[in-house]
């Protein structure tokens, strides 16, 4: 019987290699998209933004994307406690920014674990050095830290090393939708790189999910991609069956048929 086939996150095992946010300060979001985005996405995870963390009391007020849309009212459509909360630390100031609204966002949700991002004044590329500053205050402090840098290899092996339980690497600048600018690099970070690495920023279309899985990714995080699409719940639909496609392509490569 052939092995199963599951990404392994801090001993953790997950099937699905999507996760997904929930689009932009320009996205419209109704309960009803939220929702059936979740469901036929397959995620394992609910990603809530912190922009906004201090001004949230308790865990069910906590929102998703930009929008007004809570975890309760979530709640009322799908049980939301099958799936692994996530705190997206989206476009802090600088590493102490992040850092704080990480520490904020554990004292509401209860949940360790981090999406962590730091990006350049353009909102489009990652500062790694802030990165990687504030994933290092936030693994000694028992976070577990999922930390988004540009296609860097030496960036890559200093957050493995500091202790990240996974990397999300820019395939290119966000909203860019050019897929993956630099295959070679992409490609020794993922055969380098021990823990989980996902491809995250520049993903427009299935194909570029495909092309990610294909030479090693662990998974995409796909975002702005679904709401400039004219159906988004096809989009996920699509993205979720080309990381399956990508990731039997790349098994099928580099263990044989079983």
């Amino acid at each position: 019987m052939p092995k199963k086939d599951v990404m392994l996150i801090s001993g953790r095992e997950y099937s699905s290699r999507l996760f997904h946010c929930f689009g932009s300060k320009d996205t419209n979001l109704n309960l009803d998209l939220v929702v059936n985005l979740i469901k036929e996405s397959g995620t394992e995870f609910i990603v809530f933004n912190t922009h906004n963390i201090f001004d949230i009391k308790r865990k069910g007020d906590l929102k998703v994307g930009f929008s007004s849309i809570t975890l309760s009212e979530i709640g009322e459509r799908i049980d939301i406690s099958k799936y692994i909360l996530l705190n997206n630390i989206n476009h802090p100031k600088n590493w102490r920014d992040a850092v704080a609204r990480a520490v904020k966002s554990f004292e509401i949700s209860k949940n360790k674990i981090i999406k962590l991002e730091v990006l350049n004044s353009d909102f489009k590329t990652s500062c790694d050095k802030e990165v990687i500053k504030a994933a290092e205050v936030l693994v000694k402090k028992g976070y577990e830290v999922m930390p988004l840098i540009s296609c860097n290899l030496k960036a890559a092996k200093k957050l493995e090393s500091i202790g990240c339980c996974l990397l999300r690497i820019m395939g290119s600048p966000i909203g860019s939708f050019r897929g993956i600018d630099n295959m070679k690099a992409a490609e020794t970070i993922f055969r380098e790189i021990k823990i989980p690495v996902l491809i995250d920023g520049g993903i427009g279309k299935p194909q570029h999910v495909i092309d990610a899985m294909s030479i090693g990714a662990a998974g995409v995080l796909v975002n702005s991609s679904l709401f400039t699409a004219e159906n988004p719940i096809l989009m996920v639909k699509a993205m979720k069956h080309a990381v399956i496609s990508g990731r039997n392509y790349y098994l099928e490569k580099t263990m044989g048929a079983c």
